[in-house]
């Protein structure tokens, strides 16, 4: 390997190919001052196995001594994985530049660090200069906002940071009018006794506070948790919080167990709770505890329940509905052919012509359209779609039309008119700092602020350790950069949420959607937060983004996060079963913490019965030993078979573990007293009966 020459400074432009922000296919121009005399410079792209050369060589027209090096370089916010390498050849140009490494004539130059962008002499005429976006990730880079948020170290750039934090906020754009809306259906402050007309009227107004109550909430918590925790995610009230909030604790027109006042304080006293099991790292140490397989499981069972709210309807594209008989069926059905299921949160079940719904149809084009674009590199694949998609969907008269004229009830005009507005500010005066502590007395308060706790910790729990392990996060005693920070943030928000009249806030698992776009840092966070800001001004606009383009989105990042389930040791029952349960009943009970509790108490209830059967085996074998029962092997021959064992991996033992116990069977039989030989041994494989051969 070559010693790296003081004076050469190599320089890179790439130029995309189809959209910004690609990870493949981009054409590479190279520019240099202090280069070797009559040096070749070319770009190249590796993509998967192949290398395929994207710009004409150039001499470059410099001095010094003529040699050929091939230089991986790559710029300050280069792409994920294979990146492009920029190859200098001093020879005759005669081999083709992108087999140069491949040929090993050349050496590796690896010391060469990320180009600069900026010299003390100008480039060359004939070359082009840096973008303007490369040069303002440069400045952003080099300034105090890069080095608080740590930018280079992470691997990122302001550009892809901002992308992952606008797609984020559009994917979850949804949530602002979602969350008002089940939470309008207590009726807040509004006096339940009242004529039915004055109270809907104050049910209108309440969900236009609330709407801006949650936009506030959403962008303090998501601001502080990328300033302070220096994490890309964003936090808003939970959709399963925010029904059980509605349905379960004020009950709809606030005939519940608990008045709206005292159900808002439940929530505080929960974020005051939530925020000392932070301070204090029992929330930390407890989640350390977790079996890795959990944790692994987590982010699958997240995968699939993101993929299972993106199917449905009204957060998805509706190809899944309700059905009667079997819960849930195929749906894609037009307006026309559905029958409303009245549980308050817009499902219905279609009655004929399935698979016939334009909007389904749109989905799922934009959904094979996501995901072409992301296989060719293109990163703002999922914003461009929903983009592309929600635009569509505001012409009217279409069948796919967001604001169709025949709507049922005259939904399709009424979104219209909100649409026309554009711009439109709310106060919280009759939803904020509305407390009340004479109640906390009564024990189904307590119960509220218990249910508020668990489900907070474990929801958050799941999507952090989730989110944090497709980013590459995770360090090696399984904690992450940060971790004590994001927790305090979560109680924090939901202390706000409290007191804005909301329940509590989580960490929301469409932040995927932003590290898949390349999020590292909390600069995703705060540009995400910021569009919760606008959402204050600009509700309108962003509750007319469609559920079949934002379902889209859930539907790719939910296959994204199957694949940490490839990580768990399914041949290992003890660990496979805890994972099954805790990936499988997310999205069956629609509850991230319904599955990490069934996971855990599976895998301690496993725990003890499997130590519950070695004592009785301990005992049976004490017995056996004495001269009743099965052969019992000696110390000396234990130890062998031991020695043999640890030559195998843990997965071949567990298939093979009959197989293994007959062996031993037969080596006790065969040399009893420790007379054990090395032909017997379990792995000495030529010497094993072809029955009892083990499995590699």
């Amino acid at each position: 390997m070559l010693e790296t020459p003081p004076h050469l400074l190599a320089f890179s432009r790439c130029k995309y190919s189809l959209f910004p922000f690609a990870k493949r296919g981009r054409l590479c121009f190279v520019w240099g001052r202090g280069l070797h005399q009559n040096t070749q410079v070319a770009a190249f792209s590796r993509h998967k196995s192949r290398q395929r050369l994207t710009h004409r060589p150039t001499i470059m027209p410099t001095s010094g001594v003529d040699a050929h090096a091939a230089v991986k370089t790559e710029r300050p916010c280069g792409p994920r994985g294979n990146s492009p390498s920029i190859v200098l050849d001093g020879s005759d140009g005669s081999v083709p530049l992108p087999l140069l490494a491949a040929e090993g004539t050349p050496p590796v130059l690896a010391a060469v660090p990320r180009p600069p962008l900026e010299v003390n002499d100008p480039p060359s005429p004939s070359m082009s200069p840096p973008s303007f976006l490369a040069r303002w990730d440069a400045i952003v880079a080099r300034s105090w906002v890069g080095r608080h948020f740590k930018l280079e170290e992470r691997g990122t750039c302001f550009s892809r940071e901002a992308m992952g934090g606008w797609m984020t906020f559009l994917t979850m754009s949804y949530i602002t009018p979602l969350s008002a809306s089940i939470v309008a259906e207590t009726g807040a402050t509004c006096d339940i006794h009242a004529p039915d007309n004055v109270y809907e009227s104050c049910k209108f107004l309440v969900r236009h506070q609330l709407l801006t109550a949650v936009a506030v909430a959403s962008f303090v918590s998501s601001l502080v948790m990328g300033l302070w925790a220096n994490l890309p995610f964003l936090l808003a009230p939970g959709i399963g919080t925010s029904a059980y909030f509605a349905y379960s604790v004020v009950g709809v027109r606030g005939l519940g167990h608990v008045p709206y006042r005292t159900g808002v304080t439940a929530v505080v006293l929960e974020g005051v709770i939530f925020l000392l099991l932070s301070i204090t790292g029992l929330r930390s140490r407890a989640v350390q505890s977790l079996p890795s397989s959990i944790k692994l499981a987590m982010s699958g069972g997240i995968g699939l329940f993101l993929a299972f709210i993106g199917l449905q309807a009204p957060e998805g594209i509706g190809l899944i509905t309700a059905s009667p008989d079997t819960l849930v069926t195929l749906g894609g059905c037009p307006p026309a052919a559905r029958s409303p299921v009245d549980d308050g949160a817009g499902t219905y079940v279609c009655m004929e012509k399935r698979m016939q719904s334009a909007t389904t149809w749109v989905g799922l084009t934009a959904l094979l359209l996501m995901t072409t674009l992301l296989e060719k590199g293109v990163r703002s694949a999922v914003g461009v779609v929903i983009l592309l998609v929600s635009l569509l969907s505001w012409v009217r008269d279409t069948p796919f039309s967001f604001f169709p004229r025949d709507g049922p009830d005259g939904v399709g005009e009424a979104r219209f008119q909100a649409f026309r507005k554009l711009i439109s500010i709310q106060g919280m005066a009759d939803v904020a700092g509305q407390w009340e502590f004479g109640r906390l007395g009564s024990p189904q308060v307590w119960l509220a602020v218990l249910t508020f706790l668990y489900t907070d910790v474990l929801d958050t729990t799941g999507c952090l350790y989730s989110m944090v392990r497709q980013a590459g996060m995770v360090q090696e005693d399984g904690r992450f950069e940060g971790d004590g920070a994001a927790f305090c943030v979560d109680a924090l928000g939901t202390i706000l949420a409290g007191s804005l009249g909301l329940p509590p806030v989580v960490v929301f698992m469409e932040s995927a959607v932003g590290i898949e776009c390349g999020a590292r840092t909390g600069l995703a966070a705060v540009v995400g937060s910021l569009g919760f800001l606008l959402s204050v001004i600009f509700t309108p606009i962003l509750a007319s983004i469609p559920p079949f383009a934002t379902g889209a989105a859930l539907i790719l990042v939910g296959c994204i996060l199957m694949e940490h389930l490839s990580h768990i040791q399914w041949t290992n029952r003890r660990l496979a079963m805890p994972a099954f349960l805790t990936a499988i009943l997310m999205p069956l009970t629609y509850s991230i913490a319904y599955g990490v509790i069934a996971g855990i108490v599976t895998a301690i209830i496993i725990h003890l019965l499997l130590k519950f059967f070695d004592k009785v085996s301990a005992s049976l074998g004490r017995f056996a030993s004495r001269g009743v029962g099965r052969c019992r092997l000696s110390s000396s021959q234990q130890k062998d078979h031991m020695r043999e064992k640890e030559n195998l991996d843990n997965s071949e033992i567990c298939r093979n573990v009959k197989h293994i116990e007959e062996l031993e069977y037969l080596d006790c039989i065969a040399h009893p007293e420790g007379q054990s030989e090395a032909s017997h041994h379990i792995l000495a494989i030529g010497e094993v009966p072809p029955a009892f051969e083990l499995d590699k």
